[in-house]
């Protein structure tokens, strides 16, 4: 009995230390998964902040390129306006020039009626002067 108590507490003894071992064991387990777990947590913190980084960069990019989109609809539309009035004014012009070279083809017409009108006279001019000649040629002088 003596012996039987005497390793009892040697028992009990060894018996705690594995508990106090095996307790140890699962906390450093859980501290090893709290750790895994923090590691997870940080890394997920990070690409959580990237992802926020490039929406932001996303946003900013595609806010960038509404403003161009923009800039350009209206330079095209003033463009578009000017073009328009140049061209109203290219048609007009085309009248104008249109309407010169009818005045000028009519001015060349009644100069080239007018020519021949003045040559006709002209001739008239030449017979009616022969005429005359040959009229003076048989009157009569007077002494």
């Amino acid at each position: 009995e003596e012996m039987l108590q005497s390793t009892q507490p040697e028992d009990q003894a060894f018996k705690l230390s594995q508990k106090i071992a095996s307790v140890k064991e699962r906390l450093e387990e859980t501290r090893k998964k709290e750790n895994t777990a923090k590691d997870h947590r940080t890394d997920a913190q990070k690409k959580q902040k990237k992802a926020s980084e490039a929406e932001e960069a996303a946003n900013s990019e595609k806010q960038k390129n509404k403003d161009q989109l923009q800039q350009l609809r209206e330079e095209i539309e003033t463009k578009t306006e000017k073009f328009r009035e140049l061209q109203q004014k290219n048609v007009t012009l085309a009248a104008k020039h249109t309407q010169e070279a009818m005045a000028a083809t009519q001015h060349k017409e009644d100069t080239a009626a007018a020519s021949r009108s003045f040559e006709k006279i002209m001739d008239e001019c030449t017979v009616l002067h022969t005429e005359l000649e040959g009229l003076k040629a048989k009157a009569p002088k007077k002494a």
